[in-house]
């Protein structure tokens, strides 16, 4: 069998000295309420240290899961999860964008998440060079995302009995879930697995990457397309889990949600693709609606309200065709929806059908974290155990918008080899006409943090 290329951190070890870590984060667009638990049974760990051993239920297939102790983080405080989870969107965004400036898509949230996990395995230069590229620690990084999912959750529950245009409107559909696949003979320090049960609620399943890679990376690949509901039904390839890969930690998203003005109706209309040639794309034209709208130095903003307006996908439209839109990712975005002054809006835009599969490694060693990746992360094993080293990771992300709302999904897999305001006088609607370059960003209103941001140039 073919072995992935050694790390240079590894160079002129034995192959016998090296494990794999791969972390997995899967969401979608319409997503998050509190974590996903599924029912299994627990094990009972070793006092001072885990083994993975089989509980008394499980997935099937010799799957078996194991818990650590401890309830969820406190969730952090807005103002600090505004300034500092924005800036690491806004950053990542940037840092993503490929050189020929085409269409960008993450799912902020669930690269958090994954990387985060990993993050309470990292200690020395390691845990800082994480602590400066996320800013925040692997503690703070973990109560970001109990705020972001206490906040999304209150969105779902407004969603059960919402009306638009006298009709029933669909309810939100957002998940996420947290998971370790773990080599069953692989011994986890109980600390770790402690700080992953408060931090994310994530147990442990483990499976025999060493017998059998193929089947252990099946396992995973379902349980990713189960949680996002088919639209990623392949997050790691063969050449991605072999028989050295001893960890994978996932995180998976998944969002549905209505329009909150209802069903737009479909067409077609001239694009600047790329911020130049006009050629027809699949159109939505919506309802006039009462919105958060504002302008500011050569763009012009629109929060457009998803199923009963907890969740939000606001658009920044540049005023020039040939403006990058990922210059325009600010800060006053995350907090559009509750400064911008309500404002009689009929929005128009393009139907959207994207994915994008990406290496991220490149983009945040940009942002100051490569000395966190090909170097051992010591403090997930035990003393002895083969030590976990991140070199490369997956992110996934498939996102669609049609005239009844959006559907998102996204994935990210790091492979380590071991080691509303009252309304404005009644006047006519703003015409929020996006027909060239624009940036977008799903999000909750309440704390304005991102679940999904993208640079559009060709909606094709």
């Amino acid at each position: 069998m073919s072995h992935p290329p050694v790390p240079t951190a590894l160079a002129g070890r034995a192959v016998s000295r090296r494990a794999l870590l791969a972390l997995l984060a899967a969401g979608g667009a319409g997503l998050l309420t509190a974590c996903e638990r599924d029912q299994l049974g627990r094990a009972e760990p070793a006092a001072g240290s885990l083994a993975a051993m089989p509980s008394g239920s499980g997935d099937g297939g010799g799957i078996r899961e194991l818990r650590g102790a401890g309830s969820r983080v406190a969730p952090a405080g807005m103002t600090m999860l505004r300034l500092r989870f924005g800036a690491f969107s806004s950053a990542l965004l940037a840092a993503t964008q490929p050189d020929d400036k085409g269409n960008t898509l993450i799912s902020p949230y669930s690269l958090l998440a994954a990387i985060g996990m990993a993050d309470f395995g990292a200690t020395g230069a390691p845990a800082e060079a994480l602590k400066r590229g996320l800013s925040g620690s692997a503690d703070e990084v973990a109560s970001w995302i109990t705020a972001i999912d206490a906040a999304v959750a209150a969105a779902v529950a407004d969603s059960q009995d919402v009306q638009a245009g006298g009709q029933q409107l669909d309810p939100m559909v957002v998940q996420t879930a947290n998971s370790l696949f773990l080599q069953q003979d692989y011994r986890l320090r109980r600390e770790f697995l402690d700080a992953l049960a408060r931090g994310y609620d994530a147990p442990v399943r483990t499976v025999d990457f060493r017998g059998d890679a193929d089947g252990a990376r099946s396992a995973i690949n379902t349980w990713v397309g189960e949680r996002t509901r088919g639209l990623i039904p392949e997050l790691l390839d063969p050449a991605r889990v072999t028989e050295l890969t001893r960890l994978v930690l996932v995180n998976a998203l998944y969002l549905k949600a209505p329009w909150a003005a209802g069903p737009a109706a479909e067409d077609t209309h001239d694009f600047a693709v790329g911020g130049k040639q006009r050629l027809p794309v699949p159109w939505l034209s919506m309802d006039t609606q009462t919105i958060p709208y504002a302008t500011g130095d050569g763009w012009s903003a629109a929060s457009i309200g998803l199923g009963g307006g907890g969740l939000a996908m606001t658009i920044v439209l540049p005023d020039k065709a040939d403006t990058d839109p990922v210059t325009l990712l600010r800060p006053e975005v995350w907090t559009l929806p509750s400064t911008a002054p309500a404002t009689k809006v009929k929005v128009q835009l393009p139907r959207l059908e994207l994915d994008s599969s990406t290496d991220m490694v490149p983009a945040l060693s940009a942002m100051g974290m490569a000395g966190a990746f090909n170097v051992p992360l010591t403090g997930m094993g035990e003393p002895g155990q083969e030590p976990l080293l991140i070199t490369a990771i997956i992110h996934k992300v498939k996102f669609t918008s049609d005239d009844q709302g959006i559907e998102a999904a996204a994935a990210t897999a790091v492979v380590a080899p071991g080691g509303a305001a009252p309304g404005p006088p009644e006047k006519a609607p703003v015409e929020f006409v996006v027909d060239r370059p624009f940036l977008f960003v799903v999000h909750d209103v309440e704390t304005g943090m991102p679940l999904f941001t993208g640079a559009i140039s060709d909606p094709r």
